[in-house]
């Protein structure tokens, strides 16, 4: 029989960049001062609401926080007055 030996599949686009710009330790990371505040705040809004679904609630919280104006996220509104 013929084998056939199998060329290798081409990366997408960005993907050669997103290898050389990996993060090895700690020390490459900058945490943005105002993130674990942020992110605690999040994470208390989660437990006092104990939402179904944790990401449309997310969606919502962000949403909120950011001052977008837009629709609410359907089904969070009980979560939001």
């Amino acid at each position: 029989g013929r084998r056939w030996k199998a060329s290798p599949p081409s990366n997408p686009p960005g993907l050669a960049t997103m290898e050389t710009n990996r993060i090895w330790s700690a020390e490459q990371i900058t945490v943005p001062s105002d993130l674990p505040d942020i992110l605690k705040e999040f994470t208390k809004a989660v437990i006092k609401a104990n939402p179904e679904d944790i990401n449309a609630f997310s969606a919502e919280y962000f949403r909120q926080k950011a001052g977008v104006d837009a629709e609410p996220i359907p089904g969070q509104e009980k979560y939001f007055s």
